[in-house]
């Protein structure tokens, strides 16, 4: 069972780092623990994000609007790797828990973006992905997600090389 195996790992995992932190680094070290162990299942999604053309034309941009499957594919790999954990864990070790998971999938968003070009349908693009993904996450937890997700790639794609044709 997946489950169980994971959470013998994580058990096994979080019994040694006890030992060396204070009860609240030890939270915050076996949540990130935690989070580690579901990024590889997240990573292979967050791959084919390089192959993301934001140079877009407005029949693209119109295309994207009904099937966006990139978005769509990401948001169920976060989901099917996480949600098992919500009934394991209390609220707020979960929003943590996903919190990390947040951090790691907008560390990894943040180097392939510095790599893209976009036009003003690309621009608008990044803005439908990142309020999609502000969206789930918002409803995944307690805590506020949205900030965290729109001051990085609003701002990331704000400095990143942008060709707009007006």
């Amino acid at each position: 069972n997946i489950v169980s195996c994971h959470h013998s790992q994580v058990h096994n995992q979080l019994g040694t780092s006890s030992q060396k932190l204070g009860s609240k680094q030890f939270l915050s070290a076996g949540m990130e623990q935690l989070a580690a162990t579901v990024t590889p299942r997240i990573l292979p999604v967050l791959d084919t994000f390089e192959t993301i053309n934001y140079e877009l034309s407005e029949t693209e941009y119109a295309e994207n609007e009904v099937n966006n499957p990139w978005v769509q594919k990401l948001l169920h790999a976060v989901e099917t790797s996480i949600v098992w954990l919500l009934p394991a864990l209390t609220v707020n070790n979960y929003d943590s828990f996903v919190h990390f998971v947040i951090d790691f999938i907008i560390k990894i968003l943040e180097v392939i973006m510095m790599q893209k070009m976009f036009n003003q349908f690309g621009g608008l693009q990044l803005d439908r992905d990142a309020r999609a993904l502000v969206s789930h996450f918002s409803n995944m937890t307690q805590r506020t997600a949205s900030d965290k997700i729109k001051i990085n790639l609003f701002l990331l794609g704000a400095t990143t090389k942008l060709t707009c044709f007006f």
